[in-house]
């Protein structure tokens, strides 16, 4: 069985393959909340992916990285994705690939003040996946600018990023995102965003040609960029998610990975007839990845019975919710 551990309202990502209304096919899979694993004593052996790592707090990133190291411990019949105490949240990624010379950009933590960034920037939170708190600033005195603004909107500057933009069009007006999975030791190639804005995240239709749909059909055929990506995810130590990047002077630059990212049904109508056959091999190549992190169902179960997970269970209310094999 593989168990994907969620934070509360996030297991919608799971949707298109585990909704027996959706999926195509049933998988050894569920999913599971952080404080049902933190409120268990026992759970069964299995193969364990802890997702949204960068919407943990401090103290649930404590409690899961402890519940994994337990995991580690047992060995025999426990895989372990996602280390909580080893994989990076959005800013130690991108931090940790400048840092190796695999992106040419970085980020700044905008509660350290105004950085010697590299011009433009801009600002988003670290913790959701949803669109920048601004558009691209310009230099130093735009950006103080944007600070000084936050407290207004009732942002803390605490969870803030400055990210320096690092990305080139695909032709004057028109922008490109690749996206690819990692489950595992495998890469899947999953599909292209085109779009007529510098954020390249949610598409439109006029970005797209008919060369621009056969170039995602073979991106998503060849898997091209799959030895290098995965470089990327081993910098990151995550084992599972979804890397969102693009390329700048022939080099992959890696905008973020996501580790809880939606694993859609690939419902056919609503994509182009032009996109059918990419659409289906995504599909089939995600859903054979995930059928392929189970392990046997061996071994005993696993107490977890350390001084830190007993101490809070007891300060837990009865009759709350456990993970129960």
């Amino acid at each position: 069985m593989i168990r994907f551990i969620v934070a509360p309202g996030h297991e919608y990502t799971f949707n298109g393959i585990l909704d027996p209304a959706r999926r195509v096919r049933e998988l050894p899979a569920e999913t599971g909340l952080y404080r049902a694993l933190f409120r268990s004593s026992v759970i069964p052996p299995g193969t364990w992916v802890f997702c949204d790592i960068e919407r943990l707090a401090a103290w649930e990133l404590r409690l899961a990285g402890e519940v994994a190291r337990l995991m580690r411990a047992a060995g025999n019949g426990f895989r372990v994705l996602n280390d909580p105490a080893r994989a990076a949240s959005r800013y130690e990624l991108l931090f940790r690939l400048h840092d190796r010379g695999f992106n040419r950009f970085r980020a700044w933590r905008a509660e350290d003040g105004i950085p010697p960034a590299r011009f433009p920037v801009f600002l988003r939170l670290e913790a959701n996946h949803r669109k920048p708190l601004t558009g691209l600033i310009e230099d130093r005195e735009a950006l103080a600018v944007e600070l000084d603004m936050l407290p207004s909107l009732g942002i803390s500057r605490r969870g803030v990023l400055i990210i320096e933009y690092h990305a080139e069009a695909l032709e004057p007006g028109v922008f490109r995102k690749y996206a690819a999975y990692r489950f595992g030791d495998r890469i899947v190639a999953d599909h292209l965003v085109h779009d007529v804005t510098w954020l390249a995240k949610y598409g439109a239709e006029e970005a797209w040609n008919d060369a621009r749909f056969a170039e995602e059909a073979s991106y998503v055929r060849d898997n091209p960029h799959a030895a290098r990506l995965m470089e990327a995810f081993e910098i990151a130590r995550i084992d599972y998610g979804r890397a969102d990047y693009g390329i700048v002077d022939g080099e992959i630059q890696v905008w973020e990975i996501n580790t809880n990212p939606a694993l859609p049904e690939a419902n056919l109508e609503k994509a182009p007839p032009q996109r059918a056959d990419a659409t289906i091999v995504a599909r089939d190549r995600r859903l054979d990845a995930i059928e392929a992190l189970d392990v046997p169902q061996q071994g005993p179960p696993l107490a977890l019975d350390s001084e830190l997970l007993i101490e809070h269970r007891k300060r837990q209310k009865p009759g709350y919710p456990e993970i129960r094999e």
